[in-house]
């Protein structure tokens, strides 16, 4: 299958969202709902007719196209915290994409959840403690570790720690599936205002 810039600036926003959903809820205890709906949806869809198709559609990945966009274009406003995950998050992807035994672990697994999700119509909040426990089994373990900051009330509050987990573990599938769609860091720098235009176009008014 052949894949277009859009689709990788796609895929790149959707790291970009989900460094953003931890950020947030590491300091604010809270983040966009639809974002991280949308996120999670990711972690299920592993055939979907088109990238955009992995967070439902487009309007999915809203949150992350902004914040890709405000990360290139606005320095005043660039946060180095999400620039950090975003990092961390590429780095982790590749290190399971050299991993196939630990990454065939994290599908089953996600396999597994699926048809109990199915059979016994999880909550979401369930579903989040699953996905979180996958990520500490799995992901975890792996260094260097994804050190997390923020108001220590959100991070030993059980929820939202759970909620940051499965944030970062939908982040590594993004990096995955950008990482199919052609993806290479040095893109990042080189054709840096390229990208961040064609964000600028994707993303809609929020």
């Amino acid at each position: 299958m052949s894949y277009t810039e859009e689709d990788r600036v796609i895929a790149l926003a959707g790291i970009f969202q989900s460094a953003r959903m931890v950020t947030d809820l590491a300091h604010d205890g809270r983040t966009d709902t639809s974002a991280y709906d949308a996120s999670l949806l990711s972690l299920f869809d592993l055939n979907p007719p088109s990238v955009s198709g992995v967070f439902g559609s487009q309007a999915g990945v809203q949150l992350g196209l902004h914040t890709l966009w405000t990360q290139l274009e606005r320095p005043r406003e660039r946060d180095m915290e999400i620039t950090r995950y975003v990092i961390s998050i590429i780095q982790l992807c590749d290190k399971l994409l050299n991993d196939s035994r630990t990454l065939n672990q994290i599908t089953d697994a996600i396999d597994n959840l699926a048809d109990r999700t199915k059979a016994f119509e999880f909550s979401q909040q369930a579903q989040t403690a699953q996905l979180a426990e996958t990520y500490s089994q799995f992901v975890s373990p792996i260094q260097p570790k994804i050190i997390v900051k923020g108001d220590g009330r959100n991070l030993q509050n059980t929820d939202t720690a759970a909620m940051i987990r499965a944030s970062l573990l939908a982040g590594i599938r993004a990096a995955v599936l950008w990482r199919q769609t052609g993806g290479k860091r040095w893109q990042l720098l080189l054709n840096r205002k390229k990208i961040a235009q064609l964000a600028n176009q994707l993303k809609t008014v929020i």
